[in-house]
C-alpha cells in the first residue's frame, strides 16, 4: 500500500529528489524527442534506460509505504528547498547533484531498515548513471574501453588494437568509444540490484554482492555479444549499432540483469512483493 503525500521527511526528500533526477537526465530525454517525435521517444523510454526510471519508481514506493510517520526536521526543510532550487534549475548537473544531495542526506539521517535509508540508497544508485559513470569514463575511459576491445574480440574470434577491433571480413577496424562501453551496463546492474534489495529488505552480505556480480558479469556479457555481431555484420553496422538489433540486445540486457537479481532477491529476501 502507499500512503497519502503528509509531512514525512522521506516523502518530501525523494519527491524532491525525484525531479531533480528528471533534471539531470532532461538533455538526452528532450535530445529523443527532437529525433524521434514525443510518441516514438515516449515509446523509447527517453533515449533512457529504463532501468533508470524503475529505480526512481521504487525509490517513491518505499518512502511511501505505510508507517510512522517522520516529521520534517529543520535540516530536512533546508535540504528540501536546495533540492527543489536545483531541480528546476536549467542545468543539467544541478539536478544531478540534487540527487546525490537527497540520498545522501536521507542514508546519513535515518536510521537503519527504515523507510528513509532504503529510499536514500537507491537515490545514491541513480547517481551511479548521473555523476559517477561519467567521472569513470573521464579519467578511466580509455582504459575500460581497451578492456571492452579485448573481451569482444575474443568472443568474435578476431584481433584488437586498443579499443579498435577487427572487423571478420577485413577493412577498417571497429571504434568501441564511450558510449558503448560496458560501464553503461555495470551502472544499469548497479541501480536495478539497488532498487529491489532495497524493496525487498535483503541484508546486505556476500551472496547480495555475489548476485550483484553475476547481473553485471551478464550484462557485460550481453553487450559483448551485440559488438560481436556488428564485428560479424560490417555491411549492417547501422542495424545493430543503433537500428532494430540494437534495440533487441538494449531489451535483452534489461531482461537479463532484472531476472538474475530478481530471481536471487527473492531467494535471500525475507519478505515479499
Amino acid at each position: 500500500m502507499i500512503g497519502a503525500l503528509g509531512r514525512d521527511r522521506s516523502h518530501w526528500l525523494t519527491l524532491a529528489a525525484a525531479i531533480a533526477a528528471c533534471n539531470g537526465v532532461a538533455a538526452p530525454v528532450l535530445g529523443a524527442a527532437e529525433r524521434m517525435g514525443p510518441l516514438a521517444a515516449l515509446a523509447n523510454t527517453g533515449g533512457i534506460n529504463p532501468v533508470f526510471w524503475f529505480a526512481i519508481l521504487v525509490a517513491l514506493v518505499i518512502a511511501f509505504e505505510p508507517g510512522a510517520e517522520q516529521r520534517m526536521t529543520r535540516g530536512d526543510c533546508i535540504v528540501v528547498a536546495v533540492v527543489f532550487a536545483l531541480a528546476f534549475t536549467p542545468v543539467v548537473s544541478a539536478g544531478s547533484a540534487g540527487v546525490l544531495l537527497a540520498g545522501g542526506w536521507l542514508s546519513w539521517t535515518s536510521g537503519k531498515g527504515s523507510r528513509g535509508r532504503r529510499s536514500g540508497l537507491i537515490l545514491l544508485a541513480l547517481t551511479a548513471s548521473l555523476i559517477w559513470g561519467h567521472f569513470a569514463l573521464m579519467f578511466l575511459g580509455d582504459r575500460i574501453v581497451e578492456l571492452d576491445g579485448s573481451f569482444v574480440a575474443w568472443l568474435a574470434g578476431t584481433s584488437a588494437r586498443g579499443n579498435l577491433v577487427d572487423f571478420s571480413d577485413g577493412g577498417k577496424p571497429m571504434l568501441i568509444a564511450y558510449g558503448c562501453s560496458s560501464m553503461h551496463n555495470f551502472t544499469m546492474a548497479v541501480q536495478f540490484w539497488t532498487a529491489m534489495t532495497q524493496l525487498l529488505c535483503v541484508p546486505f552480505g556476500w551472496r547480495s554482492l555475489l548476485m550483484l556480480a553475476g547481473a553485471v558479469t551478464a550484462n557485460i556479457f550481453v553487450n559483448g555479444l551485440r559488438l560481436t555481431m556488428i564485428a560479424h555484420n560490417q555491411s549492417e553496422f547501422d542495424y545493430w549499432h543503433t537500428g532494430g538489433g540494437g534495440t533487441l540486445f538494449a531489451w535483452l540486457a534489461v531482461v537479463t540483469v532484472a531476472v538474475v537479481v530478481t530471481l536471487g532477491s527473492h531467494a535471500l529476501a525475507p519478505r515479499r512483493l
